[in-house]
């Protein structure tokens, strides 16, 4: 529906709107049909949050970040004795880049169920993880070994800050009353 609206007020708008009544009335119904198919969807994905059926997205994307938990601790442990830093970023990235994507395949999800405030938090902390985890790949790639073995450090450091971030919003999401 909220193609349509889109795609109805693009070609109205692309003809001249000035010279008839009637093409302003379809002006304004395809836009009031682009609001309502967005007001709909909003709708329908908190329905589906609230209803439980988000649980399952939500479940998957608190085990893809404790999947990356994992893999900072693993590459912590692995990469210390690592001298050459392209075997470092190799261990970094591989330990690190699968987690990632499985996480943010789920923003969605965490949207809906969470609502925007706890889920900018998340974000924000795990936005946090993810440059640090991006410094240490650079700082290797570049051959500074103490830079990269501090970020890789402070990614550890920031995961367990947005573990924490995701025990305080799931407590919240679970505790608030549902409708």
């Amino acid at each position: 529906m909220m193609a349509i609206g889109a795609v109805t007020a693009l070609i109205f708008a692309a003809g001249s709107l000035a010279t008839s009544f009637l093409l302003q009335m379809f002006f304004g119904a395809a836009l009031l049909l682009l609001a309502s198919g967005a007001a709909m969807r909003r709708i329908s994905a908190k329905k589906d949050a609230l209803s439980g059926a988000a649980n399952g997205e939500v479940r998957k994307a608190h085990k893809a970040l404790e999947s990356l938990r994992d893999a900072l601790e693993k590459s912590q442990a692995d990469c210390d004795s690592i001298q050459d830093m392209w075997q470092f970023h190799r261990c970094v990235d591989e330990a690190t880049q699968q987690p990632v994507r499985d996480f943010l395949q789920h923003r969605q999800s965490l949207l809906d169920a969470c609502g925007f405030g706890p889920f900018a938090e998340l974000m924000i902390r795990f936005a946090r993880v993810e440059r640090a985890i991006n410094r240490a790949l650079s700082a290797s790639a570049d051959g500074v070994d103490n830079e990269a073995r501090t970020c890789l450090q402070q990614a550890g450091l920031r995961m367990e800050n947005c573990m924490a971030s995701w025990r305080n919003n799931e407590a919240a999401r679970l505790s608030a009353p549902r409708h």
